[in-house]
């Protein structure tokens, strides 16, 4: 897996889906047969025990991470499928061991404390905890604070004071490559200038990407069909040529069997 998808499916379990902290899962669906597992099997299981209202908060509908949980799941190929034991992933597949975050961290190469070279993709650790680098010192990590589950969080260590859109901010022991992640493509700093990509330029960035994409595309090439659709109350044909979340795709396409 390369580093830049690495990063995004961090990304994406941390902004689309609905999860819960519990020790000892990897992405697990949040129902009775696997909130049962977190809470009767195991050393975890009694402290698990005293987070169920947060895991039945997200029953039926969301997902069940530790935080070493997030970075094998991925590795192990989860999908967010909720039909699947696993939220789509294997167990320990994918040439990538289970383990806890002290080991992950010491399977890691170019282990380092200094944070000046950390590059998106690398793990980032402390006592009793791993999280994932995702560039612009933004950490994404499943844990009990802040939001309780997996979310957005600031690398003091890379940008010294929170940064706008995360829930928190941590000062990390050490950073590491991980031995599964391909980070030949991997650049935190851009080639002309030596600063580090804040958010709000990142968000200035892909606004004008976005503004750019619509330029392109000045007349609807399915001018026809976007106004059948809007006749059949599908959609109200705002953004044609804007992205389109999986909420706003879900909506169409149950719109479309009435």
């Amino acid at each position: 897996m390369t580093a830049a998808m690495f990063c995004a499916q961090a990304l994406n379990i941390a902004r689309n889906y609905k999860t819960s902290y519990m020790l000892g899962p990897w992405g697990w669906p949040a129902n009775d047969k696997m909130i049962t597992r977190a809470t009767t099997n195991g050393s975890n299981a009694q402290t698990n025990k005293s987070w169920l209202s947060y895991a039945n908060a997200i029953k039926g509908k969301g997902f069940l991470f530790d935080c070493v949980g997030l970075i094998k799941g991925i590795l192990w190929g989860w999908n967010g499928d909720l039909s699947r034991t696993y939220g789509g992933a294997g167990y320990a597949c994918n040439g990538v061991p289970d383990c806890d975050a002290k080991k992950m961290i010491d399977s890691c190469r170019e282990v380092s404390t200094d944070f000046s070279g950390i590059v998106p993709g690398e793990a980032v650790w402390m006592d009793g905890h791993i999280g994932i680098y995702v560039g612009g010192g933004v950490v994404v990590e499943s844990t009990p604070r802040w939001n309780w589950g997996v979310q957005e969080s600031t690398c003091l260590n890379v940008a010294g004071k929170q940064l706008p859109g995360t829930v928190g901010s941590r000062t990390w022991t050490k950073h590491g490559k991980l031995p599964w992640v391909d980070y030949s493509a991997a650049k935190e700093i851009d080639e002309e200038d030596d600063d580090m990509l804040t958010y709000e330029q990142w968000k200035e960035y892909m606004d004008r990407y976005r503004q750019e994409l619509r330029a392109d595309h000045d007349q609807c090439w399915a001018e026809g069909e976007l106004a059948a659709a809007v006749a059949a109350g599908i959609t109200n044909g705002a953004r044609p040529h804007d992205f389109v979340t999986r909420e706003e795709a879900a909506i169409m396409a149950l719109r479309s069997k009435d």
